[in-house]
């Protein structure tokens, strides 16, 4: 199950060609606050100058992390063995020198990024590829202490561990010497947990084992004490410092997304445009996909504030005609007061960071800036 989802990410990215847009917007959603202070709401970011694209037949990029509007990396794929990271310097979207091609054979698609500053970077994927840029290039990370566990039978036996794919999904970085993943393994016997969390303390990486029994699609942090991870069936766990724990998560759906402004104020996106909150005590859900033929499923959230968060992902109609159509762009953004969604006709979104300034950075089948797409009508 966790493979085909993994693969219909992996194929939402190519659904289709670009449109011109034409947009819907849904109507308000109910909310805790009071309307009549909606006339006291920010309004949505301006972008601070004009907006950057990039694409290229070749490439297809699935997540995008960075310091600044002159410092930002997007990761995707170029081809069926190469990484593709491109860097934005403030002008240009300039391809890296280092390119990642697989190593020892074994074909990686990436997944996540994480930038912590100008020369400290990281990027993930399958089979327990992870990647370093330490402000010069991209080098391969040791990943063998989790890639093939320790069954604590003295040397590792591959027939023994059952692993045949290791995918880390995401990646946070709150030090240099504190960075940590999260993704599963498949398949597994019995008496593995499915569930993969490690960690670098600046030297070398270990797992850590959560034992929550099922896979893990992001992981995010406000620092050192307060990181959060999140997975399939509404699976939500919590590190603290000290020791990870898992809480209730306040739904059962897969959650792709997580980010938030403050430790007691983080958001969590997924399946069936479902959108959860954590208010420092536990978890609500606050949106649900509408009754309507479309469904829906954000893929990821960033913001710059609380009153400026967006998420991103596709819409594909439920009962096509004879042939599916492509799936479409999902936007949605939280002003302080309630969530605005708008569906176009564009082509689908896989990841999205937005600066300190609220200018908004998206990755599909290019990469793209969307701070100034109305979205309130």
């Amino acid at each position: 199950m966790r493979r085909l989802l993994f693969l219909s990410w992996v194929l939402l990215v190519g659904c289709g060609d670009k449109a011109p847009s034409s947009s819907s917007v849904d109507p308000p959603a109910s909310s805790e606050f009071d309307p009549k202070e909606s006339s006291s709401r920010p309004a949505p970011p301006r972008p601070l100058g004009p907006a950057q694209a990039f694409s290229s037949p070749d490439e297809k990029f699935v997540a995008i992390s960075g310091v600044n509007d002159n410092d930002i990396w997007a990761l995707g794929s170029r081809g069926a063995a190469t990484w593709a990271l491109r860097h934005w310097d403030g002008t240009t979207w300039k391809d890296s020198a280092t390119s990642v091609p697989v190593f020892s054979g074994r074909d990686s698609f990436p997944l996540g990024i994480s930038v912590t500053s100008t020369d400290d970077a990281w990027a993930v994927g399958t089979n327990g590829v992870v990647r370093h840029w330490d402000g010069k290039s991209w080098a391969p990370s040791d990943t063998q202490s989790f890639v093939l566990p320790d069954t604590g039978e003295g040397p590792r036996d591959c027939m023994k561990c059952m692993i045949v794919e290791t995918s880390l999904f995401s990646v946070y970085g709150a030090a240099r010497d504190d960075v940590w993943a999260v993704g599963y393994a498949s398949p597994v016997p019995d008496w593995y947990d499915p569930a993969l969390v490690v960690h670098y303390d600046g030297v070398a990486w270990a797992r850590v084992k959560v034992d929550v029994g099922d896979g893990l699609f992001q992981v995010w942090g406000t620092g050192p004490r307060d990181v959060w991870a999140a997975g399939s069936s509404g699976l939500t766990i919590h590190f603290d410092g000290n020791a990870w724990t898992r809480m209730d998560g306040g739904t059962t759906l897969y959650r792709w997304g997580i980010w938030g402004s403050a430790a007691n104020d983080v958001w969590a996106v997924g399946q069936s445009g479902g959108i959860t909150r954590f208010d420092g005590s536990r978890w609500l859900e606050r949106e649900r996909q509408p009754s309507s033929d479309v469904y829906r499923e954000h893929r990821a959230i960033s913001g710059s504030s609380p009153n400026d968060v967006w998420a991103v992902g596709s819409a594909q109609a439920l009962s096509p005609p004879r042939a599916p159509p492509p799936a479409q762009r999902l936007v949605s953004r939280w002003d302080g007061a309630r969530w605005t969604t708008a569906v176009t006709n564009d082509a689908p979104l896989t990841g999205v960071w937005v600066s300190p300034f609220g200018r908004v950075w998206v990755t599909g089948s290019a990469i793209e800036e969307i701070s100034s797409m109305p979205f309130v009508p």
